[in-house]
């Protein structure tokens, strides 16, 4: 339950960035804690992507990378409740450290170090049960991380997926270059690989 609509209460959703770190956004204590849930309820409970270990005591999923990330989502309005049902985050790399894709694939000739504003792109979550609106939420969540990515001049901008992830993006019309073919990351308990986004062209094209 949050006041997010307070202003607009036909508003159907409201996206933005609602945590730095582990730390959500003052007013956004609740969304944060339906934004970890749901990272939980997907990759631990549905694609069992996450081990056991990675569920917290109190609900929600968490890892080592928080720390040095923001994190945004979609909240459907249902009047007196709210629901989370898209996310993804920013991981920051440069004076960070290095990024999950340099760990799972150190053959590619990348490197987040030193003074490099080296993103990737990371639980990217759309969950809605009427499809049509799943396949647009998307939609709702690039633009925002866009803007965040734009107005701190950071890149080139990574990101670790499955195969049909990688083929639903293209689709979609992002811009991607493949950088790493598929092997098994035991973290993730499955194949995935490793991709980098022209965010330019993806601003230039929802522009």
């Amino acid at each position: 339950r949050t006041d997010i609509f307070k202003d607009n209460p036909e508003a159907r959703y409201a996206t933005g960035l609602i945590a730095h770190d582990e730390q959500p956004r003052e007013g956004l204590e609740e969304v944060s804690k339906g934004y970890f849930k749901l990272r939980e309820k997907v990759y631990i409970d549905q694609t069992r992507m996450l081990n056991e270990d990675a569920r917290l005591l109190d609900g929600g999923e968490m890892d080592e990378d928080d720390g040095r990330s923001v994190h945004f989502c979609v909240i459907e309005n249902y009047g007196d409740m709210q629901r989370v049902v898209a996310s993804m985050r920013v991981i920051h790399g440069g004076d960070f450290g290095r990024l999950p894709i340099e760990e799972f694939f150190p053959q590619i000739a990348q490197s987040t170090n030193g003074t490099s504003n080296s993103i990737e792109i990371s639980r990217y979550i759309c969950r809605h049960e009427d499809e049509r609106v799943q396949n647009k939420l998307k939609w709702l969540l690039f633009p925002a991380v866009l803007a965040y990515i734009m107005k701190n001049n950071l890149g080139p901008t990574y990101a670790v997926v499955e195969e049909k992830v990688e083929s639903a993006l293209a689709q979609a019309g992002v811009p991607l270059d493949r950088i790493a073919d598929p092997v098994y990351v035991e973290e993730y308990n499955d194949f995935n690989l490793g991709i980098v986004i022209d965010t330019h062209v993806l601003a230039a094209n929802i522009e």
